[in-house]
């Protein structure tokens, strides 16, 4: 085909051309020509380009997708959990030195100062320091974890538990031990968290689940006085006998201060006792006085069994009032509750 016949051709798909002289049209035709084959050049280069960067990429492992976010608990929003925190005592009183302690030590940076031991006799009110300072401080920590420790297998099946609250890969492993072992090793590796080992016998119980480094607090409480060795140890007395006084007036609604104050001088102060006769002065309407007169009566008869050695006097003459109130409003009742004591002391289900 000569030039002419070309000519032709694209005369006949392009009319317009025509009106053109030949020359135009042959200048027009070669720089299609060139802008096609630099196109075709640029394209190629792209695709030598693309390849290498593929090969790059490839080398130094590098993913052409963002890394995705790590997964983090929100701090604000602690974990509410099967066996965490209990609700908060809206009558829970004073106390405000020995959380300001418990703060500043366990914040001290001290070597042992993230583990603290809350230790006193039973009823003093161990407990509930330890749940209301986690309260107060919810928004310093990711998560809190409370962990009943008295019986060792409640114990290890509660920590266990962590694994499946933080999607650790562990959380379905059939072996307890190697769920422990994660737990403890992401506790080790993370930070601000809290747990809270209540009730524990000694510190052979409950050692083995502390992470090696202290990335968050621990908060122990126990009968056991002896921890000095492994934690920093808070001794934890009665309440002063105007947080007695308070305590009473503020659970029962009632505002006889001096009936109050020789209820709480009866009482010895003690949290737990105050707690048994502000319900049951609740329960059953009872003045200060006519209780103090009911509790003088029935603690010479409890004295007279022997003397505990877990509890004062005051808590068993307390418990003791409330049991004979339930034994003549609700006998069969005694039986239940016999049986739920035997079972366990603590989270007996409600659908029971």
């Amino acid at each position: 085909m000569n030039v002419s016949e070309l000519f032709q051709i694209v005369g006949e798909q392009y009319p317009v051309l025509t009106k053109y002289p030949f020359w135009v049209v042959a200048i027009l035709a070669i720089a299609a020509i060139i802008i096609i084959m630099i196109s075709e050049v640029a394209k190629k280069a792209a695709v030598d380009i693309y390849d290498k960067s593929k090969e790059v990429l490839k080398a130094t492992n590098i993913s052409r997708e963002p890394a995705s976010p790590p997964i983090e608990i929100e701090p604000t929003k602690p974990l509410q959990l099967t066996f965490a925190l209990s609700q908060r005592n809206p009558n829970f009183t004073g106390r405000e030195d020995i959380l300001a302690e418990l703060r500043a030590a366990l914040t001290s940076g001290l070597v042992a100062g993230w583990k603290q031991v809350l230790t006193g006799l039973g009823g003093t009110g161990k407990s509930q320091i330890a749940v209301e300072y986690a309260y107060r401080h919810k928004e310093e920590y990711k998560f809190i974890w409370w962990l009943q420790s008295e019986e060792p297998a409640a114990l290890a099946s509660n920590y266990a538990g962590l694994a499946k609250e933080l999607y650790l890969p562990e959380k379905s492993c059939a072996d307890q031990t190697a769920i422990i072992v994660a737990v403890k090793r992401w506790l080790g590796d993370n930070s601000n968290w809290l747990l809270i080992f209540d009730n524990a016998k000694s510190s052979d119980d409950i050692e083995q689940y502390f992470p090696r480094e202290g990335t968050g607090h621990i908060i122990i409480t126990s009968r056991n006085p002896n921890w000095g060795h492994l934690a920093g140890v808070l001794p934890i007395q009665v309440f002063k006998r105007s947080e007695s006084v308070d305590f009473l007036i503020k659970r029962t609604k009632k505002g006889n201060q001096e009936s109050a104050d020789k209820l709480a001088d009866a009482l010895g102060d003690l949290p737990l006792a105050l707690e048994q006769a502000g319900a049951y002065i609740e329960e059953t309407a009872t003045s200060f006085a006519d209780y103090l007169k009911l509790f003088l009566e029935q603690r010479s008869k409890i004295l007279k069994r022997g003397k505990s050695t877990a509890y004062p006097e005051t808590i068993a003459t307390t418990w003791d009032i409330s049991f004979q109130a339930i034994k003549k409003d609700f006998p069969e009742a005694i039986d239940l509750l016999k049986l739920f004591a035997f079972l366990a002391p603590d989270n007996i289900p409600r659908s029971l």
